[in-house]
């Protein structure tokens, strides 16, 4: 299977900065999975999908709109309790109260229409159920992606998000020496972050709307119990050999030097306008 920019693919993108990011926000959903009848919107080449299969959920679904990614999957990430099935995020095949997880990684932005793709979501979800929802935070990345339909900051993410449920927190998603997740709740309170960066021997971005990846954890009814959520993801160490680490830190490194280009080129066109104004 050919990589277009659109699908994380695990063979051919086993070295690159992406596959650490894509695989690291399923192992953070792991937490939410075990004994759950689980659906993966937008599965893709459906390692994820695959992941969640193995570590507990008691079933698992694997939809994607394109035909030769679901092949791809069976063929390469088959797994007893998973299902791989040809599906429209938009139209999606199921009953009503179908699922206990639903999770939508990197989805949300590729749709014709969010409005309707989250009337989806709540619709198949029961009450008591839990929806994970990943975005590429546009304050902060670049906002070069050929596929993405919709560009979400960190203020209209929220909002959106809102919306539909309203009982929801924000998860900080940063490309650092690892892949770190912060719960909103935790780094308001900068003394505790201190500490738990201490403890971690890790060295965080301060995240919120700063952040490169933004995850919204929502429920339709119940409150979300923050402190119970992990905050942060540590990689297995056969998920990354020790011959890719130096390239990732070069890739992480080239990131955050786009990541300075554009801040540089915004504050730029900020200072232009107020001087024509």
């Amino acid at each position: 299977m050919e990589f277009t920019g659109e699908r994380m693919i695990p063979e051919v993108n086993r070295d690159d900065l992406i596959y650490l990011q894509h695989i690291s926000r399923y192992l953070f959903a792991l937490q939410f999975v075990k004994d759950k009848k689980v659906l993966d919107v937008a599965s893709g080449t459906g390692y994820g999908t695959k992941l969640i299969a193995e570590h507990g959920a008691k079933d698992v679904f694997g939809v994607d709109i394109d035909l030769l990614s679901i092949k791809y999957s069976i063929d390469k990430f088959f797994h007893k309790r998973s299902h791989f099935i040809v599906g429209d995020a938009l139209y999606l095949p199921f009953k009503d109260n179908s699922f206990e997880v639903i999770i939508a990684f990197e989805t949300i932005e590729h749709v014709d229409n969010p409005e309707r793709f989250l009337k989806e979501i709540s619709r198949i979800l029961i009450s008591k159920g839990i929806f994970l929802c990943s975005t590429p935070n546009t304050d902060v990345l670049p906002e070069d992606n050929p596929f993405h339909k919709i560009k979400f900051t960190y203020k209209s993410f929220k909002e959106f998000i809102n919306r539909f449920f309203p009982q929801y927190t924000l998860v900080y998603q940063n490309s650092m020496l690892a892949e770190t997740f912060l719960v909103d709740t935790t780094i308001s309170k900068q003394k505790e972050t201190e500490q738990f960066m201490a403890q971690n021997h890790l060295l965080f971005r301060q995240p919120s709307n700063n952040s490169q990846f933004l995850i919204a954890i929502a429920k339709k009814d119940e409150e979300i119990d923050e402190n119970s959520i992990t905050q942060m993801v540590t990689l297995k160490e056969n998920l990354i050999f020790d011959k890719t680490i130096k390239g990732l830190i070069n890739q992480i490194k080239e990131l955050e030097a786009k990541l300075a280009l554009t801040k540089a080129r915004k504050k730029k066109t900020s200072f232009i306008s107020r001087l024509l104004k």
